[in-house]
């Protein structure tokens, strides 16, 4: 069955599900629980961390309580950011040319980053509520 109809930049900047988000070139997928919500956003709990999720106007936004999936794509992680804080360790990276593919160890998952330089040991990476994107289950 078809998971989403659209244009690569709609498919890529919007997944619909978590299928196309992990499928639709790198991506950080995660999942957790709303524990607040207001009108631009809702606040995921994942572990015992907590990520506001900007949500999309004109949709509707998850209840407290609900499970939720959102992706967060590697260029949207920028170093030392003052939102949505995680640390994490660099295991390996690529250098691209402009960029640098970042394979980094959280919570005994992997994650990918996007930077202009080199990083190294264990890093502060954050992201903007707006660089979120949450996903159907």
């Amino acid at each position: 069955s078809v998971e989403q109809v659209g244009t690569p930049q709609e498919i890529y900047h919007g997944p619909e599900t978590r299928f196309v988000a992990e499928f639709i070139g790198d991506n950080n997928v995660f999942e957790g629980e709303v524990v607040d919500r207001d009108r631009e956003a809702v606040t995921v709990a994942v572990g015992s961390e907590r990520f506001r999720v900007a949500t999309a106007e004109g949709e509707p936004a998850p209840e407290e309580g609900e499970r939720v999936v959102f992706c967060v794509r590697p260029e949207a992680f920028v170093r030392n950011g003052s939102e949505n804080v995680l640390r994490a360790t660099v295991a390996s990276s690529e250098f691209l040319g402009d960029r640098t593919r970042v394979h980094l160890r959280y919570r005994g998952r992997e994650l990918l980053a996007r930077t202009a330089g080199e990083l190294g040991g264990e890093v502060t990476l954050g992201f903007d509520p707006a660089d979120a994107h949450l996903v159907r289950r």
